[in-house]
């Protein structure tokens, strides 16, 4: 796996912080039986999303009519937020990106752990409890996850991991997590039929949100972002087999109006294999207004660090998280298969 990922995975969860207003017991409505003899169990803290958080320090953009957009990086409606497939749409709309869209991901997420969190009123005992059609096997003495698709150094501890099945919507979720007082992180992969498949890790650090998901879908995608809430910036990472098999893009800034500045650098298939890049400057307004901005070859005018919003596409600057490799991305369902 590419070495941006190890970064990503690095470290322990010491002084992990639960997202502000989270927590309370609880699980869903229905009643929830106990098949393993187990006890009746006892309740624990829900699970927080992320969709929300993610929003406050990154963009999102909510335009649903868009022009036709391009490959080419040269020209601006390949980056136009409101011209389909284009760059900044991806990222950022999940009307257009679907899968590549950084929301489209926290909202699965967030989904899933909403199914999870019906059955936080039993997670506290191991054992086998069923609710309607859903079925959760809680397993209180799973103490570490390997993550799927991010190599087998990268691990965390855990005190619980609960799989659960959903037959009307032919899914399986294996949701391992930890909860510690004020301190979560979640560790999901997910199977719906035999084509689609994800694996998420998630975490809140204070004011710094961190997710990064790798999936099979619409698209097949590796994505990773890093966001400050008490600044409200954010760094971002991607690669995809759009674009003819290669699309990939990084970059990041401020969103705080009314001084945001972003920069964005990209490459694609279509663009000599990838070996060519481009960035953009451009500021909220400009980019929520889709304004047409100047794109830069990286080969003839390189980003300059000093610059706060080019810190964030020149590699090797702590604000950038830099590229994925070219095609780093899972290939197949085993790919991102549960191993443990």
């Amino acid at each position: 796996m590419s070495k941006s990922l190890t970064i990503l995975l690095a470290g322990t969860l010491a002084g992990l912080m639960i997202l502000a207003g989270c927590g309370g017991g609880g699980g869903g409505n229905g009643s929830l039986s106990n098949n393993s003899n187990n006890g009746s169990g006892t309740s624990g803290s829900k699970l927080s999303t992320y969709t929300d958080i993610v929003k406050s320090c990154t963009l999102y953009l909510t335009n649903s009519s868009f022009t036709d957009g391009g490959v080419n990086l040269t020209d601006w409606n390949s980056w136009d937020p409101g011209a389909s497939g284009s760059v900044l749409g991806k990222l950022f709309n999940p009307m257009n990106g679907k899968d590549e869209c950084i929301y489209s991901q926290t909202q699965m997420l967030d989904a899933h752990i909403q199914l999870v969190n019906q059955f936080s009123n039993q997670w506290m005992t191991s054992g086998t409890y069923t609710q309607g059609t859903m079925s959760a096997v809680v397993d209180t003495s799973f103490t570490s996850v390997i993550i799927p698709f991010s190599g087998p150094d990268n691990q965390d501890t855990m005190n619980r991991l609960v799989t659960l099945s959903v037959p009307d919507q032919n899914l399986t979720i294996h949701m391992a997590f930890y909860q510690n007082g004020g301190e979560q992180t979640v560790v999901e992969q997910y199977v719906i039929g035999s084509a689609e498949s994800g694996v998420f890790y998630a975490r809140v650090i204070g004011s710094n949100v961190r997710f990064w998901f790798a999936s099979i879908g619409d698209h097949n995608v590796q994505g990773w972002l890093e966001g400050d809430t008490g600044a409200s910036s954010f760094s971002i990472s991607e690669c995809t087999n759009a674009s003819g098999g290669n699309w990939e893009v990084m970059g990041g800034g401020s969103v705080a109006a009314p001084t945001s500045e972003m920069a964005f650098m990209a490459r694609n298939a279509q663009n000599n294999n990838s070996y060519d890049s481009y960035y953009i400057n451009i500021t909220l307004n400009d980019l929520e207004n889709g304004t047409l901005q100047p794109i830069i070859d990286a080969d003839a005018v390189p980003p300059t660090p000093s610059t706060d919003a080019e810190a964030y596409i020149t590699q090797g600057d702590q604000a950038c998280l830099g590229f994925f490799s070219i095609q780093d991305y899972p290939n197949s369902l085993d790919d991102l298969a549960w191993n443990q």
